[in-house]
């Protein structure tokens, strides 16, 4: 049970990750869009 909840924090935390790095790159695609109009 205890491994099971941890193997579940963890992807948890790794899905956080990606959506933080998914955000980080929409910001920066959009800054570099809005600097060549």
């Amino acid at each position: 049970m205890v491994l099971k909840a941890n193997s579940n924090g963890s992807a948890n935390m790794q899905k956080v990750g990606q959506k933080k790095m998914d955000h980080n790159l929409y910001s920066l695609n959009l800054a570099k869009a809005q600097r060549g109009r």
